[in-house]
């Protein structure tokens, strides 16, 4: 660990200080950062930690709370646990968080990388913009359309409702006068049965269509597309189906948890809530938290349990796309 040591020499550049924050660590006597403790500034970097923070030792795993600056040759700089440094698993691109020759320096490639997805982020963006306005367009054209529908049921039920009034009233004169012909009381029955089954029609296509009109579809009805469409996400043997504004449902063989049903937009319409799913054994109810990520397309992935029965995943829609995203 000789490479470690020789970092803390005066004058020199410490091993996983920041730039801004190298001064501090240049004067003969360094001052633990928070204020426990002055030691040489041989101490730096010596592998012992001495700074119950963690300071002397950023080059080190020495110290268990301590933090290590990955430079990054300049791109993208961060910081990691100072226990990760001289573990033989290369953290930082430019290699420094290991010894000299251990790490291949493949910065310009990570640079490379990230500018590539960004590309791709941005395009994505560009078109899931598109698909959004699309989706607003035809959340106002079929808006419209399921007035009117709910106005043509409305008309359809009263003329079922005046019909079958109607046809019950001859039924109810032909069994009060039995001389009239064979047949027309069975006739009208049937008409006044149909009429019946026309108005139950009418009524339930009524209440699905106003029972629409009230999902919360976001502020500019940007979520308009997800009214009644189900996504799925295999996981090894399973299979997590989600159907927005009603649930969602793990799978595997013949046998289905109810993993929440649905509970609405959350955080400003940046995450969707599925709770009260069947109880896990001995554990919590089980639940769903969509982070919702901008796209042109509605896609699941990403799901995982970080807690058990407590479940997370990221769904790409165009609807989550903002102008000022880029």
């Amino acid at each position: 660990m000789f490479w470690l040591f020789i970092t803390g020499a005066l004058g020199a550049s410490i091993l996983g200080v920041s730039p801004k924050m190298q001064s501090l660590y240049q004067a003969e006597v360094f001052s633990c950062l928070d204020g426990s403790l002055d030691v040489p500034a041989t101490f730096i970097n010596d592998n012992f930690c001495d700074c119950t923070d963690g300071s002397d030792e950023p080059g080190t795993s020495a110290c268990k709370n301590g933090q290590f600056y990955c430079a990054e040759d300049g791109y993208s700089p961060f910081t990691i646990p100072s226990s990760m440094v001289g573990d033989s698993i290369c953290d930082c691109c430019d290699g420094s968080d290991e010894e000299p020759g251990k790490c291949p320096h493949n910065c310009k490639d990570k640079k490379m990388k990230s500018q590539e997805n960004l590309r791709q982020k941005y395009t994505e963006w560009q078109q899931g913009l598109v698909a959004k306005l699309a989706v607003i367009a035809q959340a106002s054209v079929n808006l419209q359309t399921k007035e009117y529908e709910i106005k043509k049921h409305k008309e359809l039920r009263e003329a079922g409702e005046k019909q079958k009034k109607a046809a019950w009233t001859v039924v109810k004169y032909l069994n009060e006068h039995q001389g009239c012909s064979e047949g027309s009381e069975e006739k009208f029955e049937s008409i006044g049965n149909t009429m019946d089954e026309m108005v139950v029609s009418a009524t339930n296509k009524i209440k699905d269509l106003e029972d629409e009109l009230t999902y919360d579809v976001g502020k500019e009805k940007e979520f308009w597309n997800l009214i009644g469409l189900c996504t799925d996400y295999k996981e090894a043997k399973y299979t997590y189906t989600v159907c927005f504004y009603k649930d969602a449902v793990q799978k595997e063989g013949s046998s289905q948890f109810l993993i929440g049903r649905w509970n609405g937009f959350a955080e400003d319409y940046q995450k969707i809530s599925f709770t009260g799913g069947d109880r896990c054994y001995s554990g919590p109810e089980r639940s769903l938290t969509l982070t919702l990520e901008c796209g042109p397309t509605v896609r699941l992935y990403g799901l995982e349990e970080p807690e058990r029965c407590v479940y997370t995943a990221k769904l790409v829609v165009p609807g989550a796309c903002k102008l000022d995203q880029y």
